[in-house]
């Protein structure tokens, strides 16, 4: 390594040791270390230029080939004798390609000797002078093959050099700015070698996998910079700063990735490669698509450079200080903002015809190329602010037919399910044209151009999402399955979980308040309605990852989609009807997943108890946690949207929950049996004892983790006063394993640093929860303690006047609404409606005094207590409205004032 990376004199002489020789490895690393103190290809000491003796063994291969002059016959055919050539044509032992001079010869003096006549006769010198000349030609390509193969050899036996260098090689022998360097170096190279309009096509084919090769090691250099900071940047940082900001100290230092980082340091170079890699690809805009493909994946390694990595260290602070105007002011430009402006700057000044090649060859062509194409175009749409490209692929149709590809992706979607074909490759382009057009979807101009470009409709046409297969439940939560040839039911899944993340997509980007995405993407869900009510029609509860991110998943879709309401006096057709009978099925559906997926001690113990490796099993509880914890906020969201979006006051809105404080007296809702299944009202409603319940094992839940992740700071703010068990812990690291305590630092940070986002989540899930809970409760209180009207007491004419209202309102609705129960499944835990007349039928005044005597009990003053102290700690720093208090007020004045008589 050291004769082939340094910067060599000719007349420099070599001291070689043996192999393993006791000063080898510190002559190394000085030689290596001189390689950083600059990029530039080579450098000028004492008047002479050096160069690295492996591009200088590169200089030696030229990418050029002069190849014979077309002749000009007089007495054959040019044509037919192309065609004789060709006929000669052999291969030799080391497979280079030759023509047959021998051959050639005999087939041509045949043909002399069959020519007659006299004329012929006295031409005849001359033709033998144009055969020599004919074989003089051939003799020529002969030479021109050989030369060929003998640069393909050399250039490839320098590839291979390269690549042992790069992969083989230790890492601690050519690491940091000094590998950044010789990457960058080898890059800038060959990429002027093939910049040549003269090099040929056959020579400079090669190049794009050894283009491919570096581009993977350079991002893999920027990836590991952006992980281990270096000596110096751990000195100033003290690995404290965020937590000293969080304590109100100024912030004297820099962070690492902000300013000038390696990024910074080699931006010059990095263009360079860029422009380098575009100029390249449109040089093989012909019929070279597998070279293409090859350099589709170097440009996807060079743009995520500029990815900002995944870090936790945005939920290391504290307490989260300023609402969003101060986090705006606060967020500076860092590097990665830098590079990706500059990155899109460069690619639009290619204009269309980088644009052109790209799109089209994401549409058409080789199925591994058009994946590499939609990954690079939507990395470049993530990074294009002005939405330029977006413009470009919707005017010229390029989006228009990713969208209409998907019916011709449905059935090769479903022969891959139904086990007939084992060729994956379909089902990573659907992910690849589903992730870019999630990419467009995040706009909420992409967003609408894409539901006028009828993409919902498509996906709703699509039958493949009919093929669901039975789900094994007694898989084990560590799932070992292979990832890379996954079976049926994860092949589902793939499909599914990325056409629900779209679906997300769009409502997102378009807010609630857009009616038109609501209703179409709730059509998507009725089409396919068998599926999503089996996903949420399941009793059996289940720890399984993937089966809770799939209920998590559509629950959020449906909670979206759903949080318009209908206006109940326009005018309807029969398909509206029964549109709106559907949407009230699916309701039914989520309001009974409440009383299963609430937070318990029954889940806390399950979490312990999970059949995992200790290794794992930090990462799959979270995993398991944080998608129990998705379905049940959005399980309680959509409730809150039900109530709040039903009608213009509680008089008029819907009551989800019976007026029952059952729950709220146990002390653990699962453990003393199914509530979902057993405890239903009269009118088929659960109970609004859940309500209190979830409520206060959210409360109880939030406290514990939130002094779990101050235990965590403290142990990470000072980790160098950890113990040798703690460190043990943290860092995972077996007991006969040797490490020095600076790598089992580091690796205690890095899982303290994962643990401690962990519990970030988590309390956000909590905090979300409380909030809506709270509404819920307050509504329901508000309803039954002053507006209720139980069936056993007289109404006053006020009260009956809008019972007839009601009435009147729900008038539509009962003609879809399916009010047998066979209708609405066997599963069905929730009646036929949630109309406020339905509750009237069957509340009686015992029912209302039962519950005012339960509510004082259990809507503690303690309970108030603790969820305003959550209030004050976590979620009033992250906005100036005080919801929660105004909430706590009103169920406090309402207890207050309607449950003492």
């Amino acid at each position: 390594m050291k004769l082939i990376l340094d910067d060599f004199d000719e007349d420099q002489t070599y001291v070689l040791h043996p192999v393993g020789g006791a000063d080898e490895s510190e002559l190394l690393s000085s030689r290596l270390a001189d390689i950083s103190q600059s990029s530039q290809y080579s450098r000028n000491v004492r008047g002479r230029q050096y160069r690295r003796r492996i591009m200088s063994i590169l200089d030696t291969l030229s990418f050029h080939q002069q190849y014979p002059e077309h002749m000009n016959l007089e007495f054959f055919d040019t044509n037919l004798i192309q065609q004789v050539v060709g006929s000669t044509e052999r291969k030799d032992e080391d497979g280079v390609t030759f023509y047959d001079v021998k051959t050639l010869h005999r087939i041509l003096l045949n043909e002399l000797n069959n020519l007659q006549g006299t004329t012929m006769a006295g031409q005849r010198q001359r033709i033998l002078e144009e055969i020599e000349d004919i074989l003089r030609m051939v003799i020529e390509r002969n030479k021109v093959c050989q030369s060929l193969f003998c640069k393909q050899q050399g250039f490839d036996s320098w590839r291979q050099v390269v690549e042992v260098i790069l992969s083989a090689c230790p890492a601690d022998l050519l690491q940091g700015e000094t590998r950044q360097t010789v990457l960058f170096e080898i890059l800038q190279d060959l990429l002027k070698k093939v910049a040549d309009d003269n090099a040929l096509p056959e020579l400079t084919a090669p190049v794009s996998g050894v283009l491919l090769t570096l581009m993977a090691n350079l991002r893999q250099c920027f990836m590991t910079h952006d992980e281990l900071p270096s000596d110096q940047e751990r000195r100033d940082l003290q690995y404290v700063t965020l937590l000293d900001r969080s304590a109100g100290v100024s912030n004297t230092a820099v962070s690492w990735d902000k300013g000038s980082g390696s990024r910074t340091l080699f931006a010059t170079s990095l263009q360079m490669v860029l422009k380098g890699l575009i100029e390249h690809t449109l040089r093989c805009s012909g019929a070279q698509q597998r070279v293409r493909a090859r350099l589709y994946g170097a440009l996807l390694y060079y743009l995520q450079i500029a990815s900002k990595p995944k870090s936790s260290q945005a939920h290391l602070q504290e307490e989260p200080s300023g609402g969003v105007e101060s986090r705006l002011l606060a967020a500076s430009d860092t590097e990665f903002d830098q590079l990706r402006r500059e990155n899109i700057a460069t690619i639009l000044t290619y204009g269309d015809s980088f644009m052109d090649l790209l799109c089209r060859d994401a549409c058409d062509g080789l199925d591994v190329g058009r994946m590499l194409a939609l990954s690079v175009l939507d990395c470049i749409l993530m990074m294009d602010k002005f939405n330029q490209w977006l413009s470009f692929i919707t005017s010229k149709g390029y989006l228009q037919h990713l969208v209409d590809s998907l019916a011709v992706d449905d059935e090769k979607l479903m022969a891959l399910l139904g086990g007939g074909v084992n060729n994956l490759k379909v089902l990573y382009l659907y992910e690849s044209k589903l992730s870019l057009l999630t990419r467009v979807a995040e706009t909420a101009v992409g967003a609408t151009t894409l539901l006028r470009c009828g993409v919902m409709q498509k996906l709703a046409e699509c039958s493949f999402f009919d093929m669901r297969p039975d789900m094994d439940r007694s898989q084990s939560v560590y799932n070992t399955e292979d990832d890379f040839l996954p079976d049926p039911v994860s092949r589902y899944r793939h499909l599914l979980f990325t056409s629900l993340r779209f679906c997300l997509a769009i409502l997102t980007s378009l807010g609630s308040e857009n009616r038109e995405a609501g209703t179409q993407v709730m059509q998507f869900i009725i089409s396919h309605g068998d599926i999503f009510h089996s996903i949420l029609l399941d009793r059996r509860l289940t720890l399984n990852p993937h089966a809770l991110q799939e209920l998590a998943l559509t629950t959020a879709v449906i909670c979206r989609a759903n949080s318009q309401e209908e206006d109940q006096y326009a005018e309807v057709d029969s398909a509206e009807i029964e549109f709106r009978g559907h949407k009230l099925r699916i309701q039914r559906h989520m309001v009974s997943l409440l009383p299963k997926y609430c937070v318990s001690e029954k889940l806390t113990k399950q979490l312990k108890n999970l059949d995992v490796p200790a290794d794992d099993r930090v990462d799959v509880c979270a995993k398991v946690t944080q998608a129990y914890l998705e379905v049940a906020t959005n399980v309680t969201s959509f409730c809150r949207a039900l109530v709040s979006n039903s009608g213009p006051n509680v008089q008029y809105c819907r009551v989800l929950f019976w007026p029952n404080m059952e729950e709220a007296m146990v002390r653990d809702l699962h453990g003393s049996g199914d509530f979902s299944m057993s405890t239903l009202s009269p009118a088929q409603l659960p109970n609004l004892g859940i309500v209190v319940y979830e409520l206060k094992q959210c409360t109880n839940q939030f406290l514990a983790v939130y002094e779990t992740r101050k235990l965590h700071l403290s142990k990470l703010q000072g980790l160098s006063e950890l113990s040798v068990e703690d460190l043990k812990q943290f860092s995972g690291i077996a007991d006969g394993e040797k490490m020095s305590s600076q790598q089992r630092q580091g690796l205690a940070r890095r899982k303290l640093s994962q643990i401690i986002a962990y519990n970030y989540r988590e309390l956000q899930a909590y905090s979300f929860i409380i909030e809506n809970t709270l509404f819920l409760l307050w509504r329901h209180l508000e309803y039954y303690l002053l507006h209720c009207v139980p069936s056993d007491r007289g109404a006053t004419q006020y009260q009956a006047q809008a019972r007839r209202q009601a009435q009147i309102r729900r008038l539509q609705d009962s003609i879809g609404l399916g009010s047998s129960p066979s209708q609405t499944g066997s599963g069905d835990s929730v009646g036929t409606s949630f109309d406020l007349d339905d509750s009237r039928r069957h509340v009686r005044q015992q029912d209302i005094e039962a519950l005012k005597q339960a509510a004082l009990t259990v809507c503690s003053e303690s309970l108030f207590k603790k969820v305003l102290e959550i209030n004050q700690t976590f979620c009033k720093s992250r906005s100036h409205y005080g919801f929660v208090e105004a909430v706590v007020r009103r169920i406090r004045r309402l207890l207050r004032l309607h449950t003492s008589s």
